[in-house]
């Protein structure tokens, strides 16, 4: 595991980059593992690391947060894996993602939800944050609004 995180990051970019025509773009994650996780770096099944060139692994001293930089041959579908490799790290309980927030990516979990409708009713400042809607207005007194499915 590499410990100096920044160093880390930007060798995968450069990597891929110095690599393009023979690497899919880094797929990345910041995963927070179970507390009681003794398994920080998961073992991949072979379909997966067939089509995989390279891994690099860092993370936070003590605060339980990872990254973990994936970088795969070229005509990977690497919407699948993440996919798949996403559905197995939730599987042994842990949470992606750990550090950089939700972004359009994840979607949020109903706390979260709650708490962006809280503070953005009109989905102004941020639409489309944690995969909810990018458009339209809607507020907790509208009809729109009372229906949990509207938010997301």
């Amino acid at each position: 595991m590499l410990l100096h995180r920044f160093a880390a990051a930007g060798a995968a970019i450069q990597y891929q980059i110095m690599h393009q025509m023979n690497a899919e773009e880094v797929l990345a994650h910041d995963v927070a593992p179970r507390g009681d996780d003794p398994e920080w770096i998961e073992e991949l099944p072979a379909d997966i690391t067939e089509n995989l060139i390279m891994t690099l692994y860092y993370g936070h001293f003590m605060c339980n947060v990872f990254h973990q930089d994936y970088i795969f041959k070229k005509g990977t579908e690497t919407e699948v894996v993440k996919t798949v490799m996403e559905q197995r790290l939730e599987a042994k309980g842990a949470k992606l993602p750990a550090e950089h927030n939700i972004s359009h990516i994840f979607k949020a979990e109903p706390a979260l939800r709650e708490f962006y409708l809280e503070l953005d009713p009109t989905h102004i400042f941020n639409p489309g944050i944690g995969k909810r809607r990018k458009h339209g207005y809607s507020t907790r007194s509208t009809p729109l609004a009372k229906d949990p499915k509207n938010f997301g």
